[in-house]
């Protein structure tokens, strides 16, 4: 990780040459593509969900992989994030850590939504107006620019940008807590070195899976639907969805107090991997039961589901970070260029990809080739624009920490 930057809005990257962690530079990238792979496949649901658009060309394969890639790759976000929180906080202080937070979560959060709320909400009335025969351009682009004539209802909400207002919510809430801690008597003092313990010991032990299952089966109960639920509804915190960011969130906060401790918590076995597989399985094989509330062994299966859902996010978020770190050890210039423009690229990719799927939804072609098609579009003008726009600019400055080079577009001297 560059020792001068800051390229996530919670991942401080300015540790000396020596102390960097180049396999989370590769870890961010994938969970931030990963992201805009995930909304590209939405429209593909053989089950119409309320997308903006469904699909002449659907598969249950598309279903697999949203259920899948939906369960882990958030909880591997806010992991990071509380990770890298903590080391900003220890290595630069309160001040520093809040500015920067301010700078690199509250100003892209609000400028962002302005900008993108309109191209977001025509992208859902051509959507529909194109799965009921008849694709209204130019009125679902003024339908959605009239939407601000109804500000303020609904302002900060619709977005993909909630995950920006959760992760400033719970690191407000994280630096309340250990400021309050501190006032509160000496042996309250204890606590964070105890929960060191508690963290240091689960992560390495045999029994790590259990406990990990248990903690998030019961959260997983109180969703409103089966798996995770998108909280973008409201600015009133989802209560589930907040405990489970939220615990990732510290998790990854208290893996920074111990040496090595992310290092303990991703190790690659033979039983994470199997336990993995076998919990998509079961998972898949339940998804059936979710549609069909009237049959008798619904209630069993989510019970059932929400256990092997857990297994699922605990085994894929262990698998994931050690995976990277397996074989992301050394710097590379590729997966830095990705990592560095994977903020700006998941900050700008949903009105894209919902206009490339409205306009290709009437085509018969395969899915798979139209998915592809979406995907490469919308990472190509993210990492275009990127370079051009944001990387040696102001923007850059508020997204990555500083300004720097142009690679694709580099200005020649001489």
């Amino acid at each position: 990780m560059n020792p001068t930057s800051d390229p996530h809005p919670a991942m401080d990257s300015s540790p000396p040459a020596s102390a960097r962690l180049d396999y989370l530079d590769a870890t961010r990238a994938f969970a931030l593509v990963l992201g805009v792979v995930f909304h590209a496949s939405l429209s593909y649901l053989p089950v119409y969900i309320g997308w903006a658009v469904q699909d002449v060309s659907t598969s249950m394969v598309a279903g697999v992989f949203v259920t899948v890639s939906h369960s882990f790759r958030l909880e591997v976000f806010f992991l990071l994030a509380g990770f890298f929180t903590h080391l900003t906080l220890r290595r630069k202080g309160i001040t520093d850590l809040l500015k920067s937070r301010v700078i690199k979560i509250a100003i892209p959060f609000v400028v962002g939504w302005f900008l993108l709320r309109p191209l977001l909400t025509s992208g859902w009335i051509m959507g529909f107006s194109s799965m009921q025969g008849e694709l209204q351009f130019w009125s679902g682009i003024a339908a959605g620019f009239n939407e601000f004539k109804k500000l303020p209802e609904g302002l900060f909400i619709g977005t993909h940008l909630w995950f920006l207002y959760y992760l400033a919510l719970i690191t407000g809430i994280a630096l309340l807590v250990r400021a309050a801690i501190g006032l509160w008597s000496p042996a309250a003092a204890a606590i964070p070195a105890v929960l060191d313990r508690v963290v240091s010991r689960w992560s390495s032990s045999r029994w790590g899976l259990l406990v990990g299952v248990v903690s998030i089966a019961p959260v997983l109960s109180i969703m409103d639907g089966w798996g995770v639920d998108t909280p973008d509804k409201s600015l009133v915190p989802h209560v589930p969805a907040f405990l489970l960011y939220g615990g990732f969130f510290g998790l990854g906060w208290f893996l920074d107090r111990k040496p090595a401790g992310l290092e303990r918590f991703s190790q690659l076995t033979w039983f994470r991997g199997t336990v993995a597989v076998a919990a998509i399985a079961i998972t898949m094989i339940l998804t059936e039961y979710q549609m069909d509330p009237g049959h008798p062994q619904h209630q069993l299966a989510h019970r059932i589901y929400n256990v092997s859902y857990a297994a699922m996010m605990w085994t894929l978020v262990w698998l994931t970070i050690g995976l990277f770190r397996h074989l992301c050890q050394r710097p590379n210039r590729c997966i830095r260029y990705v990592a560095d423009s994977s903020y700006w690229m998941y900050l700008i990719h949903l009105p894209i990809v919902l206009w490339l799927q409205v306009a290709t939804a009437e085509i018969e072609v395969y899915w798979l080739i139209k998915l592809a098609g979406i995907t490469g579009i919308t990472v190509g003008f993210c990492l275009l624009t990127y370079d051009l726009f944001v990387r040696s600019t102001v923007i850059g400055q508020i997204l990555n920490g500083q300004q720097r080079d142009r690679v694709i577009f580099a200005r020649r001297t001489g």
